[in-house]
């Protein structure tokens, strides 16, 4: 009983809470004003493969996660779903944005935002300290701003991020006592699910072993009879969560009906080819290890350090050590607490539950991962890291409340964020054409041949130029195709094995070879790139 009587006890009004966080939100927007709202770059690269499947998913066409390089696409469109229905929001209806582009970067804001939030609003009903909230926000800021490219990315190993930490957070909670997180867990889980084909290593035992903490947690109460009894007393839960979980599987039963061209069939056959390709357990080790010293380029680790772990160890020593000090003074703080000012023991214990089963998850990943070990293929590691830096703010919040009001305290946290945001947030764009050439060059060539469609021609080099100008013929309402070399990340429904394919079937084409400028020649497209009319059908 004394979980009850403790989460009883620490409740904060939500009005002050959702009040603070909005302005925060609102904040960093008119910080980033120029990038959410004056912005009309056009997409090149992955931006542009990623809107070319929002604008599918704007108009409920889109089953499939981003592509891979391994050629396939990641499980579901969830992400997708979300970017679409910004940009009509934002671009289409208010007419707040200058782009699409920038309607899904907003739209991306909000969304990685709002699960951050979740995830600090959820710890924060098990601390006792209305500043705590504030305080986690404020380290959050300079945390994950260190590990760049956080909150504003739209680029997809980076979204997962925020709901990976609100996961962690929601489930520790679920498994404490509060079945009423139980949607929150969902969510979480299936956005992961849908953004990276390794997350159900993540997902479903994070979600199981929630559901049996909260089991057993209210076992042990005196008016619980079982498991009908837990689901009486969270049926609005059970509901919401079982319609999330039909909306998350949607899409992937509908894959299925695709066999045996579906999705899951290329993602069996990577599985079955790659098999034992991945890397040794020390390997994954340092590749972990090395998310704690926010270094970005883990592909060079082997390179420089091989099997042997000093070198790494001492380059790295001082950062190293800090983290090693601060675990030592927030374990010793939230376990010593005799006054119970900090944090609920029952959730601590869950919550460092789920912090060592993601870590032994991520080792394990690493080690299953095939290919180079790029810091992309792990960025939610710093969510991980996030969890003790939770409990430093729990400590934080307890001094400054000890010290000044809770008016001061909080004008104070206030400032804090605002400055923290401000020093260690800003937008990085990346993969974008912000001249806005692409637009008029693909109208002009169009009109010189206005019966033919397109049929994009162009090597690896210029796969990144020749999506943007896919997804422009896209918005154009132009149909256009590619070769087979290309589906994955073009879409497999617009390929063809030879542009002469479309005459077969009756229709008139036109080849569109998008190549580098030759020297001394004029560039129609950014990046020295031009579109060459090469053969007529």
């Amino acid at each position: 009983m004394e979980n009850a009587v403790f989460s009883s006890s620490v409740k904060m009004g939500r009005g002050p809470f959702y009040s603070y966080f909005t302005v925060i939100f609102l904040l960093l927007c008119c910080m980033s004003f120029n990038y959410f709202f004056q912005n009309n770059c056009t997409e090149l690269g992955d931006l542009a493969a990623n809107a070319l499947q929002s604008l599918h998913a704007k108009q409920f066409q889109e089953i499939h996660g981003n592509y891979s390089r391994w050629n396939f696409n990641h499980p579901g469109p969830a992400f997708f779903y979300l970017y679409g229905f910004g940009e009509r929001l934002f671009f289409d209806t208010l007419k707040i944005t200058q782009s699409p582009y920038a309607a899904h970067a907003l739209m991306g804001f909000f969304i990685q935002f709002v699960f951050f939030v979740m995830s600090i609003g959820i710890a924060s009903t098990w601390v006792k300290n209305r500043l705590f909230p504030f305080v986690a926000c404020a380290l959050g800021a300079v945390h994950f701003g260190l590990v760049q490219y956080a909150f504003y990315s739209l680029w997809p190993p980076h979204v997962l991020l925020f709901p990976f930490l609100c996961l962690m957070i929601s489930c520790s909670s679920v498994a404490a006592g509060k079945g009423e997180h139980l949607p929150f867990a969902i969510v979480s889980g299936g956005m992961l699910l849908h953004g990276h084909v390794a997350q159900p290593l993540f997902v479903v035992p994070s979600l199981l072993l929630a559901y049996f903490g909260l089991f057993l947690n209210r076992m042990s109460q005196t008016d619980c009879s079982g498991l009908g009894d837990i689901v009486r007393r969270y049926k609005k839960e059970h509901i919401l969560a079982g319609m999330m979980v039909g909306v998350f599987a949607f899409p992937l039963i509908v894959d299925l009906f695709h066999w045996p061209h579906s999705n899951l069939k290329y993602i069996l056959n990577h599985l079955r080819q790659h098999r034992g390709e991945g890397h040794k357990f020390y390997q994954s080790l340092v590749y972990f290890l090395s998310y704690f010293t926010y270094f970005q380029d883990q592909e060079k680790l082997g390179e420089k350090f091989g099997r042997d772990l000093r070198p790494f160890l001492l380059n790295h020593l001082p950062i190293l050590l800090g983290w090693m000090t601060g675990l030592a003074i927030c374990w010793f703080g939230l376990v010593r607490d005799k006054a119970k000012n900090g944090i609920d023991p029952v959730f601590r214990k869950a919550l460092t539950g789920f912090w060592f089963m993601a870590i032994v998850l991520t080792l394990i990943w690493g080690i299953k991962q095939d290919g180079v070990m790029y810091n992309f293929n792990s960025y939610f590691n710093s969510a991980i890291l996030f969890i003790p830096v939770l409990g430093v703010g729990v400590l934080v919040s307890q001094v400054i409340d000890r010290m000044v009001s809770f008016p001061v305290g909080w004008v104070t946290v206030l400032l804090l964020n605002c400055f923290a945001f401000k020093i260690f947030l800003t937008p990085v764009v990346f993969s974008v054409d912000g001249g806005n050439r692409i637009g008029p060059v693909v109208e002009k060539k169009l009109q010189e041949y206005p019966s033919a469609q397109p049929v994009l021609v162009f090597d690896i080099s210029a796969w990144y130029m020749a999506i943007g100008v896919a997804l422009q013929l896209e918005r154009l309402g132009q149909k256009w195709a590619v070769l087979e070399d290309y589906g994955c990340s073009f879409g497999r429904d617009r390929t063809v094995k030879d542009p002469s394919d479309l005459k077969k079937k009756g229709l008139k084409s036109v080849v569109w070879k998008i190549e580098p400028t030759k020297p001394g020649a004029i560039s129609d497209l950014p990046g020295d790139f031009v579109i060459q009319v090469v053969a007529q059908n």
